[in-house]
């Protein structure tokens, strides 16, 4: 290997990211926070166990609304790594183990509604448990291509194609849940300007 070939492999291993590509990489670490902290948020509310006895099929289709906003939050963190988003391995990494943490957390919080068996909480407590595996699994996935990658990852090339899926993820997942989150709610039985009832009026009792 010539000295000129050495010093470029020890320059793209130590050097920090050239100013051109500034933008890319903070387009990447930011579309890695949004994914995260969306996906803990996710989590947070999906896992915390709800009484559902008395609801219809026992709370099957809450349960599929959940599961499906815990699929979104698991799709974010597939982009990251099917474009190879810079940071995409410590993210996949510590959703793993916000997600065992979570579980963790509602499985103490609510051990003594679990143990007595007095209400039908959803999700189950063998749910936890196969969540608390899925964590384990991400943050395991996470480790080992991160190993693979060496004590020196080498960042993939940057590129347009990669800086725009990273904006697209952070309008995704950050921007776009912030909006929905912020706006203020339709009040009970609101009309618009035409008579067209907007809201579910119910009547107090």
């Amino acid at each position: 290997m010539s000295k000129n070939r050495l010093f470029s492999f020890y320059r793209q291993r130590h050097d920090g990211p050239a100013p051109r590509n500034l933008g890319y990489y903070a387009a990447s670490w930011l579309a890695a926070l949004a994914v995260l902290a969306l996906f803990a948020f996710i989590n947070f509310h999906v896992l915390k166990p709800t009484d559902v006895s008395g609801t219809l099929l026992g709370g099957m289709f809450g349960a599929l609304f959940n599961l499906s906003y815990w699929v979104f939050g698991v799709s974010g963190l597939c982009a990251l790594a099917l474009f190879r988003l810079s940071g995409w391995h410590i993210t996949w990494v510590l959703a793993g183990l916000l997600q065992v943490g979570i579980s963790a957390l509602w499985r103490i919080q609510y051990w003594q509604a679990y143990e007595r068996h007095e209400q039908m909480l959803s999700p189950g407590l063998g749910e936890l448990y196969v969540s608390m595996l899925v964590g384990a699994g991400l943050a395991a996935i996470g480790i080992v291509k991160y190993r693979q990658a060496g004590p020196y990852p080498i960042a993939s090339r940057p590129s347009k194609v990669k800086t725009v899926v990273a904006l697209l993820l952070v309008v995704l997942y950050l921007v776009l849940p912030l909006h929905f989150n912020l706006r203020t709610p339709l009040p009970d039985c609101a009309f618009g300007s035409n008579g067209q009832q907007l809201t579910l009026c119910l009547e107090n009792e």
